[in-house]
């Protein structure tokens, strides 16, 4: 019964939120509430601007002489409300976080009104709104309106809560090209122009909403269930895509998971350019950037398909899970993220067994602990007020909403098995098509489809904060204990003493006799009696990698563990994994973390040398003093070179894709070995001279390395002069990269002058930005780095229109300090407070981390440096 009262408690404080929220006065309320709205848009991608009228239906619960939206970034230039004595002129005032005040000049009653608004924009360069990018001389418009660019596009009114029917217009030169979420209605011509009248929307809410325009290519896909078309620039369809013959095979996978057919009338796939890796899921009109629409080739790798795949199955899994049923406020992302990531990736496992989609889920696993060790993380089911940066503010540990969703999703399947999560799934989209939700809907769905244990699993790993840390110890010879908390680092030692029902799943082995167990931790701690006699010699602490926790075992057993020959790699990785969390909590030291090493060196499987590799990565950087360390180097040499020796130092076609990894992590250890770089650079040389060779991923590491070692002056002006050239995203972000790693005061000025001009995307101006910054930290040039943050703060408002700000605010800022010795000038030049939330969640994110290198350099460094001391005596006097 207990269990039973705290889920039905949880729920009705899930069901509460909504409440809650409209107690926020930076929301909008149901007083004036929209139920339909038409826009009719005059777009022509030769212009920098565009004009528009809405006509929004508005239903007003009280007496108001003012209506309270969205807009910003535009210019309304006439403003009527018709209501049932006549047209009123109304005035209106912007006001700040994006909201715009229509007022009339007498009273609206209670009843249906008509909101009518004249407008003029310019287009955005980047992915915000109505954007505009250019390709081989020809200009295009795409549009981005989540999480809220729509009211940078068009007065509406731009929260998830208010889910309406939409109609849209596009008036367009007559020779160009326009698709949006619906299929077309009419169409007609005048004055050199095509007009096109869009069926109206199934309820949306306004960040669904989308178009392009321009002179598109398109390409129907047969044998789907409904029609599905490509749409891709000038000339870039003349290969198909890999995805295209796919695209039947995953659309009816997907339909088969979801328990429903296609929610929508049709399906386009838009490849564009300047869209920096995004894709997003707008309903029958999905916009992806066009490296994901690269033609099938022997050259691509595995990696390279399983991603193009991938992210064309997650953003048509939105179709369902995010588009069919909505989150009701931001509060609720991983609704739509976390169960369209596990669905996604499921129907991946099903049609694509050759991909290794495994490793992908691996990645989630570790990224998610990653972001869930820090003491200042968030829960899964995260608050956001409306009145401040809702996108940054999620962009901010975006993990939570992604990766964590997904392996708690897992786990859970792994404990009920995948029908039942199906189930689940199934009932949550019946129960709720076309409206929107929350996470105590969801929860309520999983305790009538699953039962009180999978409702209680979701809702801890859900509401909660942080990872549970388990430790098993024995207790005499036929028990064993095991006990939860949440994990603790060093500098926030959290007083939260929170529970979690924990799917637990072990295999072990005493007096020659193995078996699994299984059970449902759900109390601080328990004791299990051990089946057999003797000692407990064998302990796989989460058979699998099935369980979300961090796992504390006894030496001997740890030791047992990775030198088993029996035992899944997966599963000697994750003993590594929580050693380096443990080690981070200071709750095992780096020595005895080199003497269970001593298992792991000789092994010859790429994974889990990569994870020791990552492991002592880590361990350089807490603990060694520079790239000339005297005492680690030797050591990290005997790790590293035998890596490279066995693997080369020039990508295989074909090879394990962990062998990459393993390259790098080895040149960070052997950084103080120039014949090292001299190696890579042999190998990286061709790949950024050769102007037929299209660069890839896998080549970015190579050519970075080259600039940061060789850079010269002709190297950097080549590489930006082939940036603008290049017609592919991907391609375009790898050589901002580049240029950005070129070192000393003239290359760092070339870039500075280049992000100023008018030639880059706002994504390549943020990756040299970034770029700059880790060169500068990779060399240890901290004046050059204080510098460097005195310029950012210099011309912050220069950059603010040419940068996506959310990425600077997210992902460069928060990482420029490098010491706390970097703090006072930090927090002079870029006051916390004075930026978005998830700035700041970042950035305490990384001062925890710092601390907590500076705390374990106090606690273990003597001890670590006179071991390798003594071990470089030992192994000099061999």
């Amino acid at each position: 019964m207990k269990k039973s009262c705290l889920t039905l408690c949880l729920l009705a404080a899930c069901a509460g939120d909504l409440e809650a929220q409209f107690a926020d006065p930076s929301r909008l309320t149901d007083a004036i509430r929209p139920l339909f709205e038409r826009i009719n848009l005059v777009i022509d991608p030769t212009l920098d601007s565009y004009t528009g009228e809405v006509g929004i239906e508005v239903t007003v619960s009280t007496a108001t002489d003012s209506i309270r939206l969205h807009g910003e970034g535009f210019q309304v230039t006439r403003a009527t409300i018709d209501g049932r004595s006549g047209s009123r002129r109304a005035t209106v005032v912007f006001r700040d976080h994006g909201y715009l005040v229509v007022r009339s000049k007498s009273v609206l009653g209670p009843g249906r009104h008509t909101l009518r608004l004249q407008f003029a924009g310019k287009y955005k360069s980047g992915p915000e709104g109505i954007s505009k990018f250019r390709r081989d001389s020809l200009e295009y418009i795409c549009t981005q309106m989540e999480a809220i660019h729509a009211r940078s596009a068009f007065p509406c009114f731009d929260e998830p809560h208010f889910k309406i029917l939409y109609q849209v217009s596009l008036r367009v030169p007559e020779q160009m090209f326009a698709a949006s979420n619906m299929p077309v209605r009419t169409e007609s011509r005048s004055g050199g122009f095509r007009t096109v009248v869009f069926d109206t929307t199934r309820p949306t809410p306004s960040y669904l909403l989308a178009f392009v325009v321009g002179p598109y290519d398109t390409l129907a896909v047969p044998g789907t269930p409904i029609p599905v078309r490509l749409i891709g620039p000038r000339g870039f369809l003349k290969k198909p895509p890999l995805v295209a013959k796919h695209l039947p095979r995953i659309i009816r996978t997907l339909e088969e998971y979801a328990g429903i057919p296609f929610p929508f009338p049709k399906l386009d796939l838009a490849y564009v350019s300047g869209f920096g890796g995004m894709a997003m899921e707008n309903s029958g009109l999905i916009i992806l950037m066009d490296s994901y629409g690269d033609p099938d080739s022997p050259d691509r790798t595995v990696p390279q398909n399983r991603v193009a795949l991938f992210v064309t199955a997650h953003e048509i899994g939105h179709m369902w899970l995010g588009d069919l049923v909505t989150l009701d406020w931001w509060d609720d992302i991983w609704l739509n993220e976390g169960l369209t990531e596990w669905m996604s990736k499921a129907v991946m496992e099903d049609l694509f067994p050759d991909l290794s989609v495994e490793e992908d889920i691996k990645s989630d696993f570790y990224w998610s602990r990653d972001v869930d060790v820090a003491g200042t993380v968030q829960a899964i089911r995260r608050s956001f007020r409306g009145d401040e940066n809702v996108e940054a503010s999620m962009s901010s540990q975006s993990t939570l909403s992604y990766s964590k969703p997904n392996v708690v999703l897992r786990m859970v399947e792994g404990w009920v098995g995948r029908p039942l999560l199906k189930i689940i799934v199934r009932n949550y989209l019946r129960s709720h098509e076309w409206k929107t939700v929350t996470t105590g809907d969801f929860l309520a769905v999983a305790r009538s489809a699953g039962g009180p244990e999978v409702s209680s699993i979701l809702q801890d790993f859900v509401l909660r904060p942080g990872i549970p840390s388990v430790e098993f110890e024995r207790r005499g010879e036929d028990s064993l204990a095991v006990k939860q908390q949440r994990y603790r680092g060093l500098v926030v030692p959290t007083s939260d003493e929170s529970l979690w029902h924990i799917p637990i799943r072990m295999r072990l082995e005493r007096g020659g006799k193995e078996w699994k167990q299984q059970f449902l931790l759900a109390g601080r701690d328990t004791v299990l009696r051990l089946a057999g006699s003797g000692q407990l010699s064998r302990l796989v602490p989460n058979v699998g990698q099935a369980g979300y926790y961090i796992s504390r075992i006894p030496r001997d057993l740890a030791e047992a563990l990775l030198g088993a020959g029996d035992c899944s790699l997966r599963e000697k990785e994750d003993l590594l994994a929580d050693l380096q969390y443990l080690s981070r909590a200071g709750s095992i030291s780096p020595v005895d973390i080199i003497k269970l090493g001593d298992r792991i060196h000789p092994s010859n499987d790429s994974s889990l040398v990569n994870s020791w590799l990552s492991l002592l990565t880590n361990m350089k950087y807490t603990y060694s003093r520079g790239t000339q360390d005297s005492v680690f180097s030797p050591f990290f040499e005997t790790q590293a070179l035998p890596v490279l020796e066995r693997f080369g130092y020039a990508p295989v076609q074909g090879e394990k894709e962990t062998i990459p990894e393993n390259r790098w992590n080895a040149l960070e250890l052997l950084f103080h070995r120039k014949d090292v770089h001299k190696r890579f650079a042999r190998v990286a040389r061709p790949m950024l001279t050769d102007p037929n060779r299209a660069l890839t991923v896998e080549d970015a590491r190579y050519v970075n390395n080259l600039a940061f070692d060789e850079g010269t002056d002709s190297l950097q002006s080549a590489v930006l002069e082939r940036l603008l050239r290049s017609g592919n995203d991907e391609e375009r972000g790898i050589l901002a990269g580049v240029a950005g790693y070129h070192r000393g005061e003239s290359a760092r000025q070339r870039n500075i002058d280049f992000i100023m001009s008018s030639g880059p995307q706002p994504v390549e101006r943020y990756a040299i930005l970034a770029r700059i910054d880790r060169a500068l930290r990779r060399s240890g040039d901290t004046l050059g780095h204080r510098r460097y943050m005195e310029w950012l703060h210099d011309h912050e408002k220069e950059l603010k229109p040419l940068v996506p700000v959310d990425r600077i605010e997210m992902y460069l800022l928060p990482q420029l300090v490098w010491s706390l010795e970097d703090v006072p000038l930090f927090e002079r030049l870029f006051p916390p407070d004075r930026y978005s939330r998830g700035f700041q969640d970042e950035y305490r994110a990384n001062l925890e981390w710092i601390k907590e290198t500076a705390m374990l350099q106090e606690r273990y460094g003597r001890e670590l440096r006179e071991y390798l001391a003594n071990w470089n005596s030992r192994r000099g006097n061999r």
